[in-house]
């Protein structure tokens, strides 16, 4: 996954680059076969199969602003996935693990100050629009924080958020050192929750299907299957108090769980394979 993030930076820097090259220098880079990158029939076609190529997907694909992704405005399952770089760059972890019909996260598979904040609302966020702002305010059991987010959206998006069972935000970690409230700016993204279950950390765990996104102890884990809508930036207020020019923007709650497993369904096919290694001259 390094050397995918590595180039695709470069390739974000570069103005000059061909669109129809950049596949081809992508796979090279890989050391995969590139001849059968020409062969297929599109842009999506092409970063699927190197996509699918990795060991995983790098969770900071999902904050890519560009509006080169696959069908932005339309609503389907794949919207996060990239056509070309765009001008932010990529972090190699986390990593999202692929699995047949979803992309997955556990916050127990990453070291603590590299592991994403998941803020999970109580209800479904409404977006009507393009661009899309909101307030949000994460309980914990000594404060409230104030969030405001907005939502990067094409105009005339035809994604419907009405029919879900809550929203969840995941956003970039603030890396070693740093916290959220430090930070003027936070990429994340903005996910639906199709179906949410709570699971016992204890040596009889139990599962159970979550009607709603209450907060539980530490000894819980949140199990979210989710669909991606959009990239976000969300602006930490460090305040306990709404500025007044924010007090005109719809308002959530959410809670910030401490253990989770987020799975980001996509559509690609399983018989989608790994491109093949380049021949050796």
């Amino acid at each position: 996954m390094k050397d995918f993030v590595q180039c695709w930076n470069s390739l974000a820097q570069r103005t000059t680059t061909t669109v129809d090259d950049i596949p081809v220098i992508i796979a090279n880079s890989l050391g995969l076969d590139a001849s059968s990158i020409l062969e297929m029939k599109n842009q999506e076609e092409r970063m699927r199969a190197i996509l699918w190529s990795l060991p995983g997907i790098p969770l900071s694909l999902l904050f890519n602003e560009s509006k080169e992704r696959v069908r932005p405005s339309e609503h389907h399952v794949d919207r996060w996935m990239p056509l070309l770089p765009d001008r932010h760059t990529l972090m190699d972890t986390p990593g999202l693990q692929i699995k047949e019909g979803t992309l997955s996260l556990s916050s127990s598979d990453t070291v603590e100050s590299w592991r994403p904040k998941v803020f999970l609302l109580d209800t479904p966020l409404q977006i009507d629009g393009a661009p899309s702002e909101a307030l949000i305010s994460v309980v914990s059991d000594t404060r409230v924080e104030w969030f405001r987010v907005v939502l990067h959206r094409q105009l005339n998006d035809q994604f419907d958020s009405s029919r879900f069972h809550s929203t969840a935000f995941i956003l970039e970690p603030a890396g070693p050192g740093n916290t959220l409230a430090s930070m003027t700016q936070i990429r994340s993204a903005c996910l639906h929750v199709d179906a949410l279950f709570h699971r016992r950390l204890d040596p009889d765990p139990v599962e159970t299907e979550g009607a709603s996104c209450c907060p539980g102890p530490s000894g819980v884990e949140f199990q979210l299957l989710t669909t991606f809508d959009c990239p976000t930036t969300i602006h930490p207020l460090n305040s306990n108090t709404i500025p007044p020019e924010n007090v005109h923007l719809a308002r959530y709650s959410s809670i910030a769980p401490e253990n989770y497993t987020i799975a980001v369904q996509h559509g690609v096919s399983s018989t989608v394979r790994p491109l093949p290694q380049r021949p050796p001259n």
